[in-house]
């Protein structure tokens, strides 16, 4: 211990204090348990619960003031002084803090209940089925699963500090840095508590060590009076026997110490009866100092109160800023901890001697108590309201509004609470305790309540309520305190009293900020240079408040990041704009929410198997826990897409910006620890599932109740987690992220997430919004993804998802009418149009065959007859033909540049236009008829049904022996053909043909394709059936294939392939999966392979173009796609082939990999060339495909090499004879 006590004397306090609470929070977690297990017994023992049940209370009592006291030091000294040292590391921790105190709270608010045991009472503990006992059972199930909660989350924080911040403080602070840490960490603890915290805590230290770290700390340490308080806590005097004091007459008690804050009266009497509620006029009454501490409370409430309704009552006028927020705050945070040390001593000193001297005190204490609770329990909600509106302020959230609004609400209704509760103690209580307790033993209770709260607190705590009363008072004051403490104490009183003088020297600042702390700052125990204040450890953007406008529910955007330079004006409309980072973030809501509903099927079987007296296979309890088998496994899915998300993009992306490293560190621990939990809960589901195969009863309780509590506690845990990162990074991508670099993020994420997946989440996601928020989410997801097909397959998979039918054509729309037919026909009378003039012209294509003639077969005559093309004939032109009309219409000089222009415009688009046509077979029937059909066309004429189905040829034939089978493989026997293994054949939409695959039908038929997407018809080729499409035969009841994509249609019953379908491509892929081994990049759109994540050259529509090598398109291809370091593509063969003759970019020139060794092998080999002399001295210049860099080389036939980057892909420009 000696040399932990030299080098790192802060730790040897702040790793004590660690252990002492995981100790104490075991013994909790140990006590609880117990009791759960008592209450499960058919022969429950009242005493065991009772006696388990005081316990359990003292237990609390001491680990809540201890983990106070632990939030306290890190809050207000460790994690301001590490962010001077590192930054953005304990954002995440004081906001634990805030849930951690909350679950604190609940647990007390249990334990202070007595409906727990109540039905123990009632029926003896014997009846294990009564009403009584079954309450009690529960009550003490609920007790457990809170002490769950506590015992998960507190655990968690204190593993993650030991992972993070034990060793930052000991890697960055100094031994006297260390040392002066270590002064304020005890100026943190309640003076009264230091002595007896510093036996338990270093009780293992030897005197040597002791007075080897009181040394180091009083070389920290300036103010001489500190000095000599620190020293009298750390190295206390043996003290035996009566103590000697100087006595005024009788005022003056004799003191002999025992216990410690004991006082033995010294036999006087009250020097005046007080009349009750009369305190004014009565003789002086050192208790009558407790008084001063109400009214400046009770004003500092008041104030915050009414400055909370202001912003409340006009946020029109000039907006609610973070300043005043934090104002707020930093007001709330004082007020609050003096009414806790306040309330605290009152409960532990003021009370009891009421209950003491007066027969009728209980009542009127435990009033005031109840009142204490309360007043808590409000301040507790202020503060996580103002942390909550801060976070939304920092993000221009509408929310904001609706907060500040509740904060005023609370506000006042703890100022008109406190006013009562105030009034009730100076009316009932000290005249009661004045009229009893002589003024030595008033002095002595009084002095004592000073003694309760720390230095640090007393530093501000006492100027604060000597600038609110006359300097009589405080001279009286003073002297009572001088009076009432013992020898060793007398510098803490002298500290006090220069303090409370501070009021005096500052007094103009005082009279203007009385209730406002900050006017009187931390000196004597704050560092000896000063730390950052909370706005200072904050980022910039944080440090320099927006302005947010409360009175309109919009969501704001910083004028900066739309790049608006004039001033603001108050009376502008505010721009509604949702950040598509909030989408993300929104997750939450439905994670929070699915965490309540396992948590409550949890509690419910529990319930269940508690209450069953037999379990069958009939019981509920077998259809409950599959459900929630189901629901854990769903919720563990979800949850670790989103920390893999956050982990993977989120987390990288905060850190890339300089001002926010170490921002993400704490949250990634987070997920680590959450991971572990989710294990456990994992095996408590197995261990449940388990039970289902014996039927034992006892054991299902024991498992659902263990798992009942575990489900408790990851709830809390995660909600902690939640919170802290809604509070803390949420408003950072605000802040420093501009809409593009947030859409970017969002592009990114849902990148790496599948198809089935996506729908899954956000059908999920979108139940826990509001209809406004749903749209949003979808706009700007669509808007993240926009250069892909991702709103085509959002579409087409609602469509399947309602169990109805989408067009998801790829094509863009031609003509703008509001009919499609109209349109349909307006693009006919073009195509007419272009026919006529094609035919007048004589022009079929050079060479060609006739334009009518199927290509696919061999004429076997040929017509003499000149041919005149109709519209629907220029669908039929190849390549070629097309090419080649193109061109005579081009050459022909009689036609005029625009008529020319209008005619070969429309004739390239010929092709596309008429397979829109005929997909219609709304118009191919009108033109049967030879009438338009316009009006009475009807939604459900476009879908074509089992009707149209009747009249194909092959409708009739319903069995095997009629359809007509192809083979993948006919030696085997398995259905499909050469491209794909299957068990169905498509019916083309545009044609109204059967093929077994969109590959075999563009095969056979050139003119047009067939588009995937709107297929919706099939055969099976096993029963001959033609029926709607789908993965099972209507007819058969046989399974088409092992893999269909309902939304492409794709049929592969080839098992050893992997295959996805990609919501932004919009067909599917060979691969595992987005997220698994691949993602989709927004900017390239193209789906490419995991491993090249954060790793290549983005390109904007990268694969929109062909492989340079095959000219085959790339961005559907079915085979790996090489990425050349340039940024160009092309096909893995294709590469493989070209780098045998090539080591250069077919696009661009540059090389395809590190040349290093290549153009180090051809140094070699031209120093060992010998050039002849009239070449020799000869330059050229030369530009350097790789650098682009221009300059001189030496003469060589082929290798030129550059000067700037040493390589050899160059190329001559000019040669110096030239």
């Amino acid at each position: 211990m000696n040399e932990d006590v030299l080098s790192s004397p802060l730790l040897v306090f702040y790793s004590q204090l660690h252990d002492a609470i995981r100790r104490e929070l075991s013994g909790l977690f140990k006590t609880a348990l117990s009791l759960e297990k008592e209450s499960m017994r058919q022969d429950r023992r009242v005493s065991a619960v009772d006696s388990g049940l005081k316990a359990l209370k003292e237990r609390y009592k001491f680990l809540e003031e201890l983990y106070k006291y632990h939030s306290s030091i890190e809050d207000e000294v460790l994690y301001p002084a590490l962010d001077d040292k590192v930054r953005n590391v304990t954002l995440a921790y004081s906001v634990e803090h805030e849930d951690e105190e909350h679950l604190l709270e609940e647990l007390s608010s249990i334990l202070t209940s007595e409906n727990a045991l109540k039905g123990f009472r009632e029926d003896g503990g014997v009846d294990g089925h009564s009403d009584g006992s079954v309450h009690t059972s529960e009550g003490l199930h609920k007790l457990a699963r809170k002490v769950e909660e506590v015992h998960t989350t507190l655990t968690k924080h204190l593993e993650k500090e030991g992972e993070q911040i034990l060793p930052l403080l000991q890697n960055n602070f100094s031994i006297n840095e260390q040392a002066g840490l270590a002064v304020q960490f005890l100026c943190c603890i309640p003076y009264s508590a230091v002595k007896p915290m510093l036996q338990w805590l270093l009780g293992s230290l030897s005197k040597e060590d002791m007075r080897k770290l009181s040394n180091q700390m009083a070389q920290a340490i300036s103010d001489p009076w500190l000095k000599k308080v620190i020293h009298n806590c750390l190295e206390p005097q043996e003290v035996a026997g009566e103590l000697k004091e100087e006595h005024a007459g009788e005022e003056s008690p004799q003191r002999v110490v025992g216990e410690p804050n004991e006082f033995v009266c010294c036999g006087c009497s009250p020097c005046t009866t007080v009349v009750e509620g009369d305190i004014e006029n009565s003789a002086h009454h050192p208790l009558k100092e407790v008084v001063y501490f109400h009214e400046a409370i009770r004003s500092a409430i008041k104030s915050f109160a009414k400055e909370a309704a202001l912003l409340n009552n006009n946020p029109a006028a000039a907006g609610v800023s973070l300043e005043q927020l934090q104002g707020l705050a930093e007001r709330h945070r004082f007020i609050r901890a003096v009414c806790h040390f306040h309330s605290t001593s009152e409960d532990e000193i003021l009370f009891p001697a009421l209950n003491r001297s007066a027969s009728p005190g209980g009542e009127i204490s435990h009033q005031c108590e109840e009142d204490h609770s309360l007043e808590t329990a409000r301040f507790e909600a202020l503060g996580r309201l103002l942390g909550d509106a801060r976070a939304c302020a920092r993000r221009g959230a509408k929310e904001v509004s609706e907060l500040i609004g509740e904060l005023a609400e609370v506000a006042q209704k703890l100022s008109k609470s406190m006013h009562v509760h105030m009034a009730r103690e100076e009316s009932d209580i000290f005249p009661a305790l004045m009229e009893r307790l002589c003024p030595a033993e008033q002095r002595y209770i009084v002095w004592r309540l000073v003694q309760a709260m720390p230095l640090r607190l007393l530093e501000r705590f006492m100027p604060w309520i000597a600038s609110q009363i006359s300097k009589t008072d405080l001279d009286m004051w003073l002297s009572d305190m001088r009076k009432a403490s013992q020898t060793e104490q007398k510098p803490l009183v002298e500290l006090l009293r220069q303090w409370a003088l501070r009021s005096i020297t500052g007094q103009e600042l005082a009279n203007e900020m009385t209730e406002n702390p900050a006017a009187y700052p931390i000196k004597t125990c704050g560092p000896s240079e000063r730390h950052p204040s909370d706005r200072d450890s904050m980022p910039e953007s944080f440090r320099h408040p927006k302005r947010i406008k409360t009175g309109s529910k919009v969501h704001h955007v910083s004028r900066q990041k739309l790049d608006i330079d004039s001033p603001i004006d108050e009376n502008e409309e505010p721009v509604i704009l949702i950040n598509p980072i909030d989408h993300i973030f929104q997750f939450h809501k439905a994670l929070k929410q699915e965490l309540k509903d396992l948590e409550k099927a949890a509690l419910h079987l529990q319930q269940e198997a508690t209450a069953a007296e037999s379990w069958t296979s009939d019981s509920i309890l077998c259809s409950m826990i599959p459900d929630l088998q189901t629901r854990f496994e769903f919720l563990r899915g979800i949850y670790r897409a989103h920390s893999r998300a956050e982990d993977e993009i989120v987390f990288p992306a905060l850190e890339s910006k300089e001002t926010l490293s170490n921002v993400s560190h704490a949250y990634s621990l987070d997920h680590k620890q959450e991971e572990h939990l989710f294990q456990q809960v994992s095996s408590d589901v197995a261990a449940v599932g388990a039970c289902m195969e014996t039927f034992n009863l006892e054991i299902l309780r024991s498992a659902a109740s263990k798992l009942s509590r575990m489900c408790a506690a990851i709830r809390a845990s995660l909600e902690t987690h939640i919170r802290a990162e809604e509070k803390e990074l949420w408003p950072l991508f605000t802040e420093h992220f501009t809409v593009q670099e947030q859409e970017e993020l969002v592009g990114i994420i849902i990148g790496q997430t599948g198809a089935e997946v996506l729908q899954v989440m956000l059908s999920w996601v979108t139940k826990s919004m509001t209809e406004e928020e749903a749209n949003a989410m979808m706009f700007s997801l669509k808007s993240a993804s926009k250069s892909t097909a991702f709103a085509n397959w959002l579409g087409a998979a609602q469509a399947n998802a309602s169990n109805g039918f989408t067009s998801n054509s790829n094509g863009n729309d031609v003509g703008h009418s509001s009919s499609p037919v109209i349109a349909m026909q307006e693009q006919k009378a073009v195509l007419e149009e272009v026919a006529a003039y094609l035919a007048k012209n004589n022009i079929s294509g050079a060479n060609a065959a006739p334009l009518h003639q199927n290509i696919l077969v061999e004429p076997t005559s040929l017509d003499a007859t000149p041919f005149k093309p109709g519209w629907e004939d220029i669908f039929r032109m190849n390549q070629k033909q097309l090419e080649s009309a193109v061109r005579r219409v081009s050459a022909d000089d009689s036609l005029e540049p625009q008529r020319k222009a209008y005619l070969i415009q429309h004739l390239m688009a010929s092709r596309y236009i008429v397979a829109q046509q005929k997909r219609n077979p709304v118009l191919l029937k009108a033109k049967e008829h030879g009438m338009p059909s316009v009006t009475t066309v009807r939604p459900h004429d476009t879908h074509r049904g089992s009707q149209q189905a009747a009249t194909s040829p092959l409708a009739n034939s319903s069995t095997p022996s009629e359809c007509a089978k192809m083979y993948h493989d006919k030696e085997k026997g398995i259905l499909g053909c050469k491209h794909y293994a299957r068990n169905a054949m498509l019916v083309a939409p545009c044609c109204d043909k059967e093929f077994t695959c969109r590959l075999c039908h563009d095969e056979k038929v050139l003119d047009h394709k067939l588009d995937r997407y709107q297929v919706k018809e099939m055969r099976c080729m096993l029963c001959g059936l033609r029926q709607n499409i789908s993965n099972a035969c209507s007819g058969c009841g046989s399974t088409m294939a092992a893999y269909y994509c309902n939304i492409c249609h794709l049929f592969d019953n080839d098992g050893t392939k992997d295959i996805y379908h990609c919501p932004f491509c919009n067909f599917c892929r060979r691969g595992k999966g987005l997220g698994i081994d691949s993602f989709h990049c927004m900017s390239c759109n193209a789906c490419m392979s995991l491993e090249l994540f954060n790793k290549h050259k983005c390109t904007e529509a990268a694969l929109s173009g062909t492989c340079p090598v095959c000219s085959d398109p790339l961005f559907e291809s079915n085979t790996p796609i090489k990425e050349l370091p340039c940024g160009h593509f092309m096909h893995s063969l294709c590469f493989g082939a070209y780098v045998r003759y090539s080591y250069t970019c077919p696009i661009c020139s540059k090389s395809l990999g590190d040349m290093e060794v290549y153009w180090k092998m051809i140094d070699a080999m031209l120093a060992s060339e010998k050039l002849p002399y009239e070449y020799a001295k000869r330059k050229q210049t030369v530009r350097c495909n790789d650098c682009g860099a221009i300059s001189q080389a030496p003469f060589h036939f082929v290798y030129h090499k550059c000067s700037s980057c040493h390589g050899y892909n160059t190329r001559v420009c000019h040669s110096e004879h030239e």
